[in-house]
Order: C-alpha cells, then sequence, then structure tokens
C-alpha cells in the first residue's frame, strides 16, 4: 500500500467512525426522549433533550465537513451506509423537506385514528395515548406550510446547482483534457486533469456544506414552530425513522451478499 492508498484508508477508517458514533448518540438521545415521554411532561426538561439532540447534529455536521476538507467525494456515495440509505441521499444527506414530510405524516395519523375513535363512539375514553405533535394548532399548521413552501423552494435551487456541478465532468476543462489524452484512457493523471478534478471536488463539498447548512436551518425551525412535548415527539419518530432505515438496510444487505 503506497502513501496514498494510506491515507485514504486512513481517512475512510475516520469517516466510517464518524458516522458510527452519530448513530450512537442517536440511539442515546432515543433513550432519554423515550424516557421523558413516558414520565411526566416537564418543558424544561424537554427543551434540554431538544438543545442536546440539536447540538449533536450540528458537531456531526461539523465533524463532516472537516473530513470533507480532506476528501469530499466519499460523502456522496459512502461506503459506511447501507444501499438502501444511499439511494435515498439528496446531495450527501437526506432532503430537507423530509423533516415537514415527517410531521405532516404524523400530523396526518394523529387525525386518522382520532377520526375512528370518534366513528366508534370511543373517544375520550381513558387509556388512549394521543401524539401531542398530531394536535397542530391553525398559526402552528401556517407556520408549518410556509417552512415547508421556503425550503422546497431552497431545494429546487441547491438541486439545479447539483446539477450543474454533475454536468462539469463534461465540460471544459475535464472534457478537453481527455480528449488530449495519448495511450489507455484514465492510467495517468497529469498536473492539469489533477487541477480541474480538484475544482470539481471544492464545488461539491460547498455543494455539501449548503446542503448541510440547509438541513439544520430546516430542524432548527421545526423545533421553533412545535411545543416542547411535540418537538420531543416529533424527534422520537425521526430518530426511529434514521435508525430503523439503517438496520433494515443492513439486513437487506446481508441478504444480498453485500457488507456495510
Amino acid at each position: 500500500m503506497d502513501d496514498g492508498e494510506a491515507l485514504e484508508a486512513t481517512h475512510q477508517h475516520r469517516s466510517r467512525c464518524c458516522f458510527q458514533e452519530w448513530m450512537q448518540l442517536q440511539r442515546q438521545d432515543l433513550t432519554l426522549l423515550l424516557e421523558s415521554i413516558h414520565n411526566t411532561h416537564n418543558d424544561d426538561q424537554s427543551r434540554t433533550l431538544i438543545r442536546n439532540c440539536l447540538a449533536h447534529f450540528e458537531d456531526y455536521i461539523t465533524n463532516r465537513r472537516r473530513l470533507a476538507e480532506e476528501d469530499a467525494f466519499p460523502f456522496f456515495a459512502p461506503t459506511w451506509c447501507t444501499s438502501l440509505e444511499n439511494s435515498l441521499l439528496w446531495i450527501a444527506g437526506c432532503r430537507p423537506s423530509i423533516f415537514i414530510r415527517l410531521l405532516y405524516a404524523l400530523s396526518g395519523c394523529e387525525v386518522d385514528a382520532r377520526l375512528g375513535e370518534w366513528l366508534e363512539g370511543i373517544r375520550g375514553e381513558s387509556g388512549n395515548h394521543h401524539l401531542h405533535v398530531g394536535n397542530l394548532s391553525a398559526s402552528q399548521l401556517v407556520r408549518v406550510n410556509g417552512l415547508h413552501m421556503r425550503t422546497v423552494r431552497a431545494e429546487e435551487r441547491q438541486g439545479r446547482e447539483m446539477a450543474s456541478c454533475q454536468e462539469e465532468p463534461a465540460d471544459e476543462p475535464i472534457a478537453v483534457i481527455v480528449n488530449e489524452m495519448e495511450g489507455v484512457v484514465g492510467e495517468e493523471v497529469g498536473e492539469a486533469a489533477e487541477r480541474a478534478l480538484k475544482e470539481h471536488e471544492r464545488e461539491m463539498r460547498r455543494m455539501m456544506e449548503k446542503a448541510d447548512e440547509l438541513r439544520l436551518k430546516t430542524i432548527k425551525e421545526v423545533m421553533e414552530i412545535l411545543e416542547p412535548v411535540q418537538a420531543v415527539e416529533f424527534l422520537v419518530a425521526s430518530k426511529k425513522l434514521h435508525l430503523s432505515l439503517h438496520q433494515w438496510g443492513k439486513r437487506r444487505d446481508e441478504r444480498h451478499g453485500r457488507r456495510c
């Protein structure tokens, strides 16, 4: 293994560890969030949990950014994620609007559950647990809808920028460099090609940073709209979704002979 391969292996290991530590933090946060729900609701305790969860997400983004400064490309097709997770990626992560879609889904499920109970004449009976996050007020729904529209517009803008970045290899200077190469294609990476690839990597890293900023901004705004108990329930659902997709993806990869 030469120095370049050794450096890449080290970066790969650190990137994998960064992701695994983030997943472990999510499991720990989920345990604390569930304990908070099952105990007497305390707004101060809920706010502390929410702040901690957001801080953990922000730390993960910061750590990823540092690693991407060394090598950004692996974050767009991470080997530490499952094939299922990679199929859902949007600019090296989840779509920011998925947070809002999840909130709509939770609200819709709660409305369906309450309607079903009302039709069966059992609404209001003791022992029926309802999600507070399902009881969004009219003003909350207006704010959520506004956030959704702003987020989708931002996604569309960034999506167009990402498409432009992905088209760059077929444009100057990379296409010209490749066309002028002699011998077997791709055997040597000359200085001009290396400079062009470095510039392309900088653009991809910039796109990842912008997408991470939008993801963090969106989840923070969702937390601001929700009451503390609603926010805790939302975070529980969000972390369950992420952790479940990871586990389901691992099982599918193992079943098909792939390793993650």
